[in-house]
């Protein structure tokens, strides 16, 4: 069998690992992998993946570049071919999809002049996909303002005396996007579109001031070229977990930290997610519908017995209309708290512990940090003992032992064992 072929979320995880290089995959396999790596990636990147063919440097930047020179080389095809023609990238369809969701006819106004202005600027085919971008980027911003505040965008910016409330409103905005958002660099790059389109607005005086000035210092949101690798220590983690008084901020920390989820989907854990005792997989995992960025399930390497304890104790607080959250809330129309209201709780867990970083008291994006870090680190840890091991058998390399030797699942286990014991030395503290 082809080393590619079979499962293809297998196929997905060798190439973001780079253990499956794209030059080595049939042509089936390559629209399979461009499905399940670039497209999600792009998306990531703030991207729209029906609309965008990837740049060359954006791929050499996300370590993909030999699949341009798969398809070059053997399928005599060009990568812009190869999305337009057989993935069903559409280029031509940003220009008949720039509609916004709002039905106020002087926002829809301002916000394709804007867009106009930007796309007269657009030279190439790049700098046209980045128009594509700051699109999509702005059109999340009204998306989630007109949830919010209703359709009309400008209203709230026509009065200096107005400030004050349209920075509340923009805070609102501003705190779902810091959930939606994976890192600090793509937070930075959706401030700065959505900056730019309210800068427009009082350069041409359809406004009276910006309401996003400084909302990058407030957030953090500080440096586009920020690499996010300042993670908490197994102490400062231990520290946390000391700290915890209540089964409920337990919970909350463990699913931060040791599962490594995003707040917003912290505050919406639902028992139907939970398998717990599975007849089909190697342990408990959590399972997702839709997931950013990430896999669809999550192993709960840890803390498993934690949920338990919530499910049991949480049953008495339900409601008709909070039945089955592990985080419920009667005030909400969704049933449970807000990814706000767990960054709170979160906090004040922290200021009870004292732990910091850089100063300022750490914050749920830095438990996430920690998972990446500590995964890294343990996959680090597995590698030098199969270097050993391959050693020992007279092997070339550790390359060779896993591809001739070990199967994947058998790698994949070893890698959980040690994240496992990992995830217990921090979070067993009690």
């Amino acid at each position: 069998m082809h080393p590619a072929e079979g499962d293809p979320e297998e196929l997905a995880v060798r190439l973001r690992e780079g253990r499956e290089k794209w030059s080595n995959l049939s042509f089936e396999e390559l629209l399979v992998g461009y499905r399940a790596v670039i497209w999600p990636r792009l998306a990531a990147e703030g991207y729209d993946p029906e609309t965008t063919v990837p740049t060359r440097q954006w791929l050499v930047d996300q370590g993909h570049r030999n699949l341009e020179y798969a398809l070059r080389e053997y399928h005599d095809t060009t990568l812009r071919r190869f999305c337009t023609e057989h993935v069903g990238v559409d280029p031509d369809a940003a220009d008949d999809r720039a509609e916004w969701p709002t039905e106020n006819d002087a926002t829809r106004e301002r916000l394709n002049a804007w867009l106009a202005e930007k796309r007269d600027r657009s030279e190439s085919i790049e700098s046209e996909n980045t128009v594509r971008t700051l699109y999509s980027r702005l059109k999340t911003y009204v998306e989630i303002y007109v949830d919010e505040w209703g359709d009309d965008l400008l209203a709230a910016v026509q009065d200096e005396n107005q400030r004050r409330d349209a920075n509340d409103m923009v805070e609102t905005v501003y705190d779902q996007l810091q959930d939606r958002l994976e890192t600090t660099q793509t937070r930075h790059k959706y401030h700065r579109t959505i900056s730019s389109w309210y800068d427009y607005l009082v350069n041409t005086g359809r406004a009276a001031f910006n309401p996003v000035d400084g909302f990058a210092n407030r957030y953090g949101w500080t440096s586009a070229d920020s690499k996010e690798t300042t993670a908490p220590s197994d102490e400062q983690m231990r520290e946390l977990a000391r700290a915890t008084e209540t089964l409920e901020e337990r919970l909350l920390l463990v699913a931060l930290g040791a599962w490594g989820l995003r707040r917003g989907e912290v505050a919406a854990l639902h028992r139907r997610q939970f398998t717990l005792d599975p007849a089909d997989a190697p342990g408990p995992y959590i399972e997702f519908g839709q997931r950013k960025n990430g896999p669809g399930t999550v192993a709960l390497l840890y803390g498993d017995d934690v949920v338990r304890e919530r499910l049991a104790a949480v049953t008495e607080e339900w409601t008709d209309h909070t039945s089955g959250y592990l985080f419920p809330s009667t005030r909400s129309e969704s049933g449970h708290i807000s990814g706000t209201t767990v960054y709170n709780r979160f906090q004040t867990v922290a200021k009870r512990a004292d732990v910091e970083i850089d100063g300022s008291t750490i914050t749920p994006k830095y438990c996430r940090r920690y998972w990446y870090n500590a995964y890294t680190a343990v996959m680090n840890d597995a590698d030098e003992w199969l270097d050993e091991v391959a050693a020992a058998q007279g092997s070339a390399s550790v390359d060779v032992l896993k591809q001739n030797y070990l199967e994947a699942d058998t790698l994949r286990e070893i890698r959980r064992d040690s994240m496992r014991e990992q995830l217990a030395t921090v979070f067993s503290t009690y």
